[in-house]
């Protein structure tokens, strides 16, 4: 695929409507705007698929020809299918969608699109600094030896990560250092070094992502969010460490956490019908070995489930977990823990510290 070009012909006698993130633009049959103000194909800024060039610069060429061009509001900037070696930092701009053609499997770069570190002196691969951005279909691998994160959200606003694989990365996966309404959907993201997903992510979806490795799955401080239907697995240390107030973290498949499974340490969240096999897999601390652990108040706890048992994957431990759901210490208050089912667990199947007030415990079946 070399262009999308004829997407963007104008038939005789038709107005057409162009839509961008979060403006658009009417495009009128007879005007003088032209396709290559709202595409670029990195290939024809000089980068080379395969080769062992470094492309980083032909890629920032490619978006900012788009981003300089303010008659179009923002474009694609296309990256064809094949690997592309990177030496330095690409930022992505305002309205910019960086689209690729799909990525390969975790452990090797023989399909998609692929953007590659070949360069230890890297603090992240792809910095998102604009409003109403997109990576989508791209693979991105880092190197296990640098001090480098995959993808930086600094200051972007409404930016969108989505069936993006990001592997292998010295630092975190997806690193946020502040903003509003992030889209994170339907990316897999392995062996990030550090934590697979840090930061804000004020306001955010976290959505369909398949999240394996790393010290945390998810660590997030800001809300309110919304986490959902996400797999987390074989953390070294908790898969969710949740800090910000007001989200809401349902539906997620978390398999053998090192530590905790979901780590709550703010106020007025719920937390409802996730699943939760094997906590414990790895850390000392006993109370660490916990399913649903509680550090805040007026948290409502509903609907989940704890596996013990493990007869697929015996290898990453079975009957490990010390506690289904514990609230510390703290004087923690107007806590709900309802229907949750616990296989039977190793210390106490629901453990509430002797200084939490206000904490309902009601319709919870363990055995």
């Amino acid at each position: 695929m070399k262009s999308w070009k004829p997407l963007l012909c104008f038939a005789t006698a038709l107005t057409i409507s162009f839509s961008g993130f979060g403006h658009s633009e009417e495009v009128i049959a007879g005007s003088h705007v032209n396709a290559s103000d709202f595409y670029a194909n990195i290939k024809d800024y000089g980068a080379i698929p395969n080769d062992s060039e470094n492309d980083a610069e032909a890629i920032q060429n490619a978006i900012d020809s788009i981003a300089k061009k303010e008659k179009s509001g923002g474009g694609v900037v296309f990256v064809p299918r094949g690997n592309y070696l990177l030496d330095k930092t690409v930022e992505v701009k305002d309205t910019i969608t960086l689209l690729g053609e799909g990525s390969s499997n975790r452990w090797d770069n023989r399909m998609g699109s692929n953007l590659i570190q070949n360069s230890e002196n890297m603090t992240t691969l792809l910095t998102v600094t604009g409003r109403d951005t997109r990576i989508s279909n791209l693979g991105i691998r880092g190197n296990e030896k640098a001090d480098t994160d995959g993808i930086t959200l600094d200051g972007a606003e409404y930016a969108t990560i989505e069936h993006t694989l990001i592997s292998h990365v010295g630092k975190r996966g997806i690193y946020d250092k502040g903003g509003v309404v992030r889209k994170i959907e339907n990316n897999h993201i392995y062996q990030a070094k550090a934590n697979a997903i840090e930061g804000k992510l004020w306001d955010s979806y976290i959505v369909g992502n398949d999240i394996g490795y790393g010290e945390v799955g998810l660590y997030i401080t800001g809300g309110p969010s919304r986490i959902n239907g996400n797999k987390f697995w074989l953390q070294e240390a908790h898969a969710v460490w949740l800090g910000g107030n007001k989200a809401i973290l349902s539906a997620n498949d978390i398999q053998y956490p090192g530590g905790i499974g979901i780590y709550i340490n703010s106020k007025n969240n719920i937390v409802s019908s996730n699943l939760i096999q094997v906590a414990g897999r790895k850390v000392d601390a006993n109370h660490f070995k916990t399913a649903i652990f509680v550090n805040g108040s007026r948290n409502t706890i509903t609907g989940n489930a704890l596996v013990q048992t493990n007869t697929e994957e015996t290898r990453y431990g079975t009957n490990l977990t010390n506690y289904g759901i514990y609230v510390a210490r703290g004087g923690h208050a107007d806590i709900v823990i309802t229907n949750n089912n616990i296989e039977k667990t190793l210390v106490n199947d629901i453990f509430i510290a002797d200084d939490a007030l206000d904490v309902l415990v009601e319709h919870n079946i363990a055995d």
